[in-house]
Formats: C-alpha cells, structure tokens, sequence
C-alpha cells in the first residue's frame, strides 16, 4: 500500500479561488485500486470540499466547454485547468 499526503495550500495552479492539486500513482495490476482520503485542517477539521475531480490515465486528455447564459462559449477546461481566451 503507498499512502501520501497532499497539503492544498502547497498548489502552485491557481485560477480566482480555486486550486489545483495533482497527483500521480500507479497500479501495478489490475486488481490494485486506490483510495482516497480526506482530512479538514484544525480550523476546517469537520468539513472538506473536492470541487471537480478528475482521475485520468496521463496519456489522456480531458476538455469540458463551459457556455454562458446566452449560450456562448465561455471558456475550455482541459484536464481540469482552465485555457485563457485571448
């Protein structure tokens, strides 16, 4: 079993109020299968929030569009990290 801990605050991607935390394992055969567990910090230490995750092969790529109101595209999410229109 591999355990590790991912402290949030320790993100260096940032977009307004949102961080994004990555990390990589790997399952050695196909019976192996990963858990994940969640812990507040002191002041937060009966709530967590997980906010869009995505558990991806890393040969993969993810894109979600996000449309407005008005049904314009909005932005592009590509593997959970926003792609900035110019």
């Amino acid at each position: 079993m591999h355990s590790e801990v991912i402290n949030p605050s320790g993100s260096n991607i940032y977009h307004r109020d949102w961080a994004l935390n990555k990390i990589y394992f790997k399952l050695n055969h196909p019976k192996e299968y990963i858990a994940l567990c969640m812990q507040g910090g002191k002041e937060y230490s009966n709530k967590v929030f997980v906010d869009e995750l995505l558990i991806r092969p890393t040969s993969s790529t993810i894109y979600k569009p996000e449309y407005d109101a008005q049904n314009q595209l909005k932005q592009v999410v590509k593997n959970n990290q926003v792609i900035p229109f110019d």
